[in-house]
């Protein structure tokens, strides 16, 4: 593949994909609460025996801008309060991510005290490359459709829907890719994740 890709090799590639299906994983023990308190003030608890990575960030959903981030130390169990009374009145969304798990809640600010709109749970891809293969696994409990696209520069040339599975493992073949850098993303549920590669 050097300026455009040859359809036949792509054929090929397409024929060499291995899927392997994996169970839907239980939720684990690993859970994340959040209390609303007066004066615009949030406790949140993590639940982390594993002690995985943990991350906050919150989200003002009317500019789409980060107005918070944190990393708290990755202890068994956390307790911290949030003074959230510098945020104007709207809707935030408070996401925790554990590792590749992101428990996010969706809150409303205003004169007449904090409400907890809604919360759910999704997971981030995971993207194993190796140089020959690039592995994708994806949780999606929710069971909704997902695209994955290679793409090198502005040019998306191949593309794979595996379906509506609860959870999938999938290996793509890289052999026949040229050298340079390329970019592969997922998206689902109105979600877009996205990893650069390079090939050599």
């Amino acid at each position: 593949m050097k300026a455009k890709v040859n359809s036949t090799r792509w054929l090929v590639l397409a024929g060499m994909l291995l899927t392997v299906g994996i169970s839907a994983k239980g939720e684990g023990s690993e859970k994340v609460s959040m209390v609303m308190l007066q004066n615009k003030k949030v406790l949140i608890e993590t639940n982390n025996p594993q002690k995985q990575q943990v991350s906050i960030k919150i989200l003002d959903k009317a500019t789409d801008e980060t107005v918070y981030t944190s990393k708290p130390d990755n202890d068994a169990f956390t307790r911290k309060y949030y003074d959230l009374s510098n945020l104007p009145d709207g809707n935030y969304t408070v996401g925790v991510k554990m590792d590749n798990r992101i428990f996010e809640k969706e809150i409303q600010i205003s004169s007449a005290g904090e409400v907890l709109l809604n919360e759910k749970i999704y997971y981030e891809p995971v993207f194993a490359f190796d140089r020959k293969s690039m592995e994708v696994t994806f949780s999606n409990p929710n069971k909704e459709s997902v695209v994955i696209a290679f793409r090198k520069g502005n040019e998306s040339f191949f593309t794979d829907e595996p379906g509506s599975h609860g959870a999938f493992s999938r290996k793509y073949n890289l052999k026949n890719l040229d050298r340079g850098h390329y970019l592969i993303e997922l998206s689902s549920g109105g979600k877009y994740y996205s990893q650069p590669f390079f090939v050599w």
